[in-house]
């Protein structure tokens, strides 16, 4: 629905916060606190924000992962272009 609204420009923009590294890097954290007795402390936890507009949408349409789209299947999915 969201990206319904970008594309056809009823909407600026929405911003993506990563909500699955929000939810696995913590758990990361805490596997590794408890391995190392607790002298690795969890660090913070900062996904970042990216603006999706309608010039940078098209990957958050088509991809079909567990990630970032809507599939549950366990793939690997190509990377899209450059790391920014």
């Amino acid at each position: 629905m969201t990206l319904q609204g970008i594309s056809n420009g009823s909407l600026g923009f929405t911003i993506d916060q990563s909500p699955y590294q929000q939810g696995f890097l913590p758990v990361l954290g805490l596997y590794m606190f408890n391995l190392s007795g607790g002298l690795v402390q969890p660090s913070t936890t900062d996904t970042g924000l990216t603006f999706v507009t309608k010039s940078n949408a098209g990957p958050y349409s088509t991809t079909k992962t567990r990630f970032e789209g809507s599939s549950t299947a366990e793939i690997v999915v190509p990377r899209s272009g450059a790391i920014a």
